[in-house]
């Protein structure tokens, strides 16, 4: 059977962080394994301290014909290269992580994701590779951002954007709009720091379908869904913002969308898509399983037993 590995609450080391403590307690009732892992001790490279509360195979918690213990990290974000070394600590003690490092990375880093999917049904993206504390040439940024012409663009690193901030580190008028097109990058570029993933990503702006007024910082909630994926098949879906009013005569294509996506050979993964104005369903996120947020308007009881039934 499947086990689940969480992320330990740094404040009470003997219990499962408090966000995830919902969700380990449905995971423990539905009789799954529920180990910890220490997220700071990962990310410090200290993975001998990070994995202190998962006992080896060899203590008598594993399988008896020697096959490695599925294991479902279910926690924080981390880095491509962080996610390789839990995995590989993880290896060492008798466990598989659900999604091999190649596969982390292909649904973490966006950049990599496009490549694996219809460039018609996910927003254009121009990729700028830098690492922190650069900064972009702004003239050669100009240049590369030329396709866009004065079409509206939204900011992001290879992971994540700063939309909480949205007029001053996220969405960009007009991309032709050097002065405003360097403003909005040095600001998400301060407030990201060393947690700049990959470099820059400027996407194409879309108008989706409002659910809802703009908030303090002016970003809109809007008509989007999170959809999670088990073995190539859809497991659960449901609103991306909870308490959204829209019109749900119009639920996204769930059948198009495995098609969608079919060219990600990740066993766990999910999908966020959204409906234009125009009617249009887009892919704008895919995100690996294991480190991303179930939405209230989701079943996690029925998820988490899909991947225990899955194996």
């Amino acid at each position: 059977m499947n086990a689940f590995l969480y992320c330990l609450d740094p404040l009470e080391p003997d219990d499962v962080e408090e966000l995830f403590r919902p969700e380990a307690d449905i995971a423990t009732q539905l009789g799954a394994n529920v180990f910890m892992v220490n997220h700071s001790a990962v990310v410090c490279g200290d993975v001998d301290r990070a994995l202190f509360h998962l006992p080896s195979r060899d203590s008598g918690d594993g399988d008896e014909d020697g096959t490695l213990t599925p294991l479902i990290y279910r926690g924080w974000m981390l880095t491509p290269a962080e996610y390789t070394l839990l995995n590989e600590g993880v290896h060492i003690r008798g466990y598989q992580l659900i999604n091999p490092p190649e596969e982390y990375r292909a649904c973490h880093w966006l950049p990599e994701t496009i490549q694996l999917l219809n460039t018609k049904i996910t927003p254009r993206t121009i990729t700028i590779p830098l690492t922190f504390p650069s900064l972009p040439d702004w003239g050669q940024l100009q240049d590369q951002l030329a396709p866009f012409g004065s079409s509206p663009v939204i900011l992001k690193d290879y992971v994540k954007s700063e939309k909480h901030y949205w007029r001053e580190a996220c969405f960009i008028p007009s991309a032709a709009e050097g002065d405003v097109v360097r403003c909005v990058t040095e600001r998400f570029l301060d407030l990201r720091g060393e947690d700049l993933q990959g470099g820059l990503c400027f996407r194409q702006f879309l108008s989706l379908v409002r659910t809802g007024p703009a908030g303090m910082m002016g970003f809109p909630t809007v008509k989007e869904y999170r959809v999670f994926i088990i073995d190539g098949a859809v497991s659960a879906w449901g609103e991306y913002w909870a308490g959204a009013v829209h019109d749900d005569s119009e639920p996204p294509p769930l059948e198009h969308l495995v098609t969608w996506v079919r060219n990600i050979t990740s066993r766990f993964f999910s999908v966020d898509v959204a409906q234009t104005d125009d009617g249009d369903w887009f892919v704008i996120e895919i995100g690996d399983g294991q480190v991303t947020g179930i939405p209230d308007t989701v079943n996690a009881r029925s998820l988490l037993q899909t991947l225990l039934d899955r194996g």
